[in-house]
């Protein structure tokens, strides 16, 4: 499979999973400790769920590389991208077969596994599978969706959006 194509040099599945695997380095690993003053964890998996069998083969070659680098590393995938650009581009397979999904990844893997929340619902139903919750940029400042994520008690990844400073950051 072909992901991407560059001045006609094609890059392929396993060539970039081994570019990903060459450009980490060396840090501290488990367990993830995202406080300040802490070394870098790693953050990777897809964009979206779809199939299970590459989306663990993707989890497996960023924990080898991780644990190979002593780097701490999160798996993560989306049950459903709800910020797409067209109403037919694929969304993910929902929340129900797509934490089932993370479930069994993350039995596999023996890692973390972070996903988006985009609702309120979500948040609850999410955290008894995933170890952390991340809000997508375009929801940072909904505040109820915010308490929802807090009040789960796991970590909270908010991505900042590019409408924030990184100085209003802090008010979230």
């Amino acid at each position: 499979m072909v992901l991407f194509k560059s001045l006609n040099n094609e890059i392929s599945y396993g060539s970039l999973l081994k570019l990903i695997a060459s450009i980490i380095f060396f840090m501290d690993y488990f367990p993830v400790n995202f406080e300040r003053g802490k070394s870098i964890s790693i953050i990777g998996g897809v964009n979206v769920l779809d199939d299970i069998d590459e989306a663990i083969e993707i989890g497996m070659e960023f924990k080898k590389s991780c644990r190979k680098n002593k780097i701490s590393y999160v798996f993560k995938a989306s049950f459903d991208k709800a910020n797409r650009s067209s109403l037919d581009s694929y969304r993910g397979p929902g929340l129900k077969k797509g934490l089932e999904m993370l479930k069994v990844i993350k039995n596999i893997l023996k890692v973390p596994i972070l996903t988006d929340i985009h609702e309120i619902y979500q948040a609850s139903e999410a955290a008894k599978v995933c170890d952390m919750l991340q809000l997508p940029a375009f929801l940072a400042r909904q505040t109820d969706l915010i308490q929802a994520l807090a009040n789960t008690g796991k970590t909270i990844n908010i991505k900042k959006p590019q409408f924030i400073s990184p100085d209003q950051i802090k008010f979230i």
